[in-house]
């Protein structure tokens, strides 16, 4: 079979920075290193690929073999290997928590995705890296919203109503209403901080803790722009508790949350470097 591939194509989903993009991209991995440097963060770079250790990761991964056939795959979340290496392998040579990269991750087929992440190892307070974050996003200039969500709402939803978790990962509104659940259609539209304390007051006993949960770290943050969507569910599987995005426009530029990786439960957060470089470029930041 002929191949028809052209000697300067590169595989849909990978990226070629140059020139002045290439310029901001750099600049802007140096200042948010260095930001995280005087918050307390040290650096670490991970391996590129590692041994499968998955189970039902909802992002597939770009599965390869080693030399004794073992199935590894190319670095799909940088979080996972984080927290592993550095309480499993270098346990014994750092007692430091806070840590940062700015590294590539990979899915199937060919999706490259650059990233700038944090996680604080044993930090359970979420505000704190929230606020964090917001420090990362300083630079940019026009309205960010953060939202906010709890993913054990939809959790503790799911087992004890017999609802399925793809109504709200597919984000169906029209199955949700369908279910005429008076509550779950008032949380459905809940947004602001008093749409939540009113959500409270006629949800299910099962739910009301994580509701306050939410409702409590929404009044600590200190933002103008925030969304609070109890029935949001990310497709991060790891995450346990109150999590959030930052969405600009029509981009996601960072996600993050609570989540118990190795028995540990941590915070962290992640910027999407690819969504923020085309705000720059299209001189929205």
């Amino acid at each position: 079979m002929h191949n028809t591939v052209a000697e300067h194509e590169i595989p849909k989903g990978s990226r070629v920075y140059f020139g002045t993009v290439a310029k901001r991209k750099r600049e802007f991995e140096h200042n948010i290193s260095k930001l995280l440097e005087k918050l307390g963060f040290e650096e670490i770079v991970t391996p590129s690929f590692s041994f499968d250790l998955s189970k039902n990761s909802i992002r597939e991964p770009i599965s390869i073999v080693d030399d004794n056939n073992n199935k590894m795959i190319l670095r799909n979340d940088s979080t996972k290997d984080v927290v592993r290496i550095i309480t499993k392998r270098l346990g014994r040579s750092t007692t430091h928590k806070k840590w940062f990269y700015a590294q590539s991750v990979f899915n199937y087929p060919s999706k490259e995705q650059y990233q700038i992440g944090a996680e604080w190892i044993g930090c359970q307070t979420v505000e704190n890296i929230i606020d964090i974050c917001l420090q990362t996003t300083k630079l940019i200039k026009d309205k960010l919203y953060l939202q906010l969500f709890n993913m054990n709402i939809i959790k503790t939803i799911c087992k004890n109503f017999d609802i399925d978790i793809d109504i709200f990962m597919s984000n169906d509104i029209d199955k949700i209403l369908k279910l005429n659940i008076k509550w779950l259609t008032k949380l459905l539209y809940s947004q602001t901080i008093d749409d939540i304390k009113e959500s409270i007051d006629i949800s299910p006993l099962s739910i009301k803790d994580e509701l306050n949960i939410l409702y409590d770290i929404a009044l600590k943050i200190k933002h103008k722009d925030i969304i609070i969507s109890p029935l949001y569910c990310s497709n991060i599987d790891y995450y346990d508790g109150v999590s959030f995005e930052i969405i600009k426009d029509n981009y996601t530029i960072s996600r993050g949350g609570k989540y118990m990786i190795n028995g540990e439960l941590s915070s962290g957060f992640s910027l999407y470097v690819d969504d923020i470089l085309k705000l720059l470029n299209k001189g929205k930041i």
